[in-house]
């Protein structure tokens, strides 16, 4: 069943052609990659968004102090070709420390290559995991619908349950209740829209769908999620207004808009996180700023706000809130893993993180397990590998090790009641693709230190 309702906020254009062009370019891309060279198959895709580029009410990216080129996720000028010093020289996908929860092909339609897609993946309270990815709908890969399978504790997985047959970003969250909620950008219907799990727990459940922003034509930018106890929360940005970025919060069933903060998008991947005040931290960037904010849901305010990076260098994607009191930002520059962690935000004074040097293209999850440690999830591309470093509990070194041997896009990272760490990721083989979720079965503090 399908239920729709309106949300009054500014009235904002609804411009769609160059906006549309630009998200068909992106879905473009990375087939494009498997059959030409990286160079000239971004070329072939930006050739779709050209005519955009002196129309500011178009949709450009770089209205919105975006810069498109250093956004885009094809390498356009690969790093150094070299053997890659981390790379594993073991046989076998999965390490002996690691184990497969999850194996299914992605889609009825076979496709012989990544999509331009993501994966978001959380655990509950009651160990239940739930994990929410992009698919092919068709075997050339140029629509990406959107699907969630669910494992309750110590059962099987569903069946996919399809949310949408054309999807750009997109997050996912729990609530207090134990249900899904997964925020979108609809494609077909150019909306914001958000489907609410009901009656999900050791049985399946259903699924109710929403409209929250009828005006966002193809312009809605990163969107995130968060719960708290107070309820879930959805943040967006939008190309065409570079403030503010949109905050909604739902609580009794019902969507509503809260203060807004100027910005011009949130970041990558899971940008909007809880923190160990029951409070939400937002990694956004304002113009060209790279920039972190804290937001206190008991008065509807931003109550701490600091700048990580004067520059469009540093991508963020990654944001962890630590019980330390440390905000910590993972994120790739130059295409190089960065981590880096401040105790005052505020001050604008960050610590990079010597992590060592990792090449990496897409985006990096960052999340705290319960012992203590910092994790960094990300795909080394040269290697084509999935790999984790994480900062010891002295917290004075960064240890390294390979999850998955294969191609695995799209990372997602979640941490269970029980401290255990999972990741999800697509892989494909030149034949089909596969949505994977990994557990980490060792505990961090265990683990004997390894140099990078």
């Amino acid at each position: 069943m399908t239920t729709r309702s309106t949300i009054s906020h500014h009235a904002r254009p609804a411009v769609r052609r160059c906006g549309s062009l630009f998200v068909l370019a992106q879905r473009l891309a990375p087939g494009l990659a498997q059959r030409l060279a990286p160079g000239l198959a971004l070329g072939v895709a930006l050739l779709l968004t050209a005519g955009c580029e002196n129309d500011k009410s178009a949709g450009d990216p770089q209205d919105a102090g975006v810069d498109a080129a250093a956004d885009a996720r094809l390498p356009d000028a690969a790093p150094d070709a070299q053997v890659d010093p981390d790379a594993d020289t073991t046989d076998g996908a999965v390490p002996s420390t690691w184990t497969v929860e999850l194996d299914e092909p992605m889609a009825a339609e076979q496709a012989d290559h990544v999509p331009y897609g993501e994966t978001r993946l959380s655990a509950d309270a009651s160990g239940a995991l739930w994990v929410a990815y992009h698919e092919c709908v068709d075997l050339a890969c140029q629509y990406l619908g959107l699907a969630i399978r669910h494992r309750p504790p110590q059962d099987l997985w569903s069946d996919a349950t399809a949310l949408s047959a054309a999807t750009a970003t997109f997050d996912l969250a729990v609530d207090g209740d134990g249900q899904p909620v997964v925020g979108f950008l609809d494609m077909d219907l150019w909306e914001v829209r958000v489907s609410q799990g009901i009656g999900f727990g050791q049985t399946g459940g259903t699924y109710s769908t929403q409209t929250l922003d009828a005006t966002a034509s193809s312009n809605a930018d990163q969107l995130s999620m968060a719960a708290t106890t107070q309820g879930v929360f959805l943040a967006y940005g939008n190309q065409l207004v570079i403030n503010p970025i949109w905050l909604l919060h739902r609580s009794g069933g019902v969507w509503h808009h809260v203060t807004p903060i100027d910005g011009s998008r949130p970041g990558y991947n899971r940008s909007l996180v809880t923190g160990p005040q029951d409070d939400l931290w937002l990694s956004y960037r304002d113009g060209d700023a790279q920039k972190v904010a804290r937001y206190d849901p008991s008065l509807d305010e931003w109550a701490t706000q600091g700048t990580l990076d004067p520059t469009t260098e540093l991508l963020v994607n990654g944001l962890v809130a630590a019980t330390t009191g440390e905000v910590c930002v993972g994120g790739r520059r130059d295409h190089h893993l960065e981590v880096s962690c401040a105790t005052d935000p505020s001050a604008g004074t960050w610590t990079p993180e010597p992590v060592g040097t990792h090449q990496t293209f897409y985006w990096t999850p960052l999340v705290e397990v319960p012992e203590g440690a910092l994790v960094a999830v990300y795909h080394a591309w040269q290697a084509q590998q999935a790999r984790v470093v994480w900062r010891d509990l002295a917290g004075t070194s960064w240890q390294l090790e390979t999850a998955y041997d294969g191609p695995s896009y799209g990372l997602s990272a979640a941490v269970g009641p029980t401290g255990k760490l999972y990741i999800s990721f697509m892989t494909c083989d030149g034949t089909n693709c596969w949505i994977r979720v990994l557990s980490r079965d060792e505990p961090f503090a265990t683990v004997e230190p390894r140099a990078n």
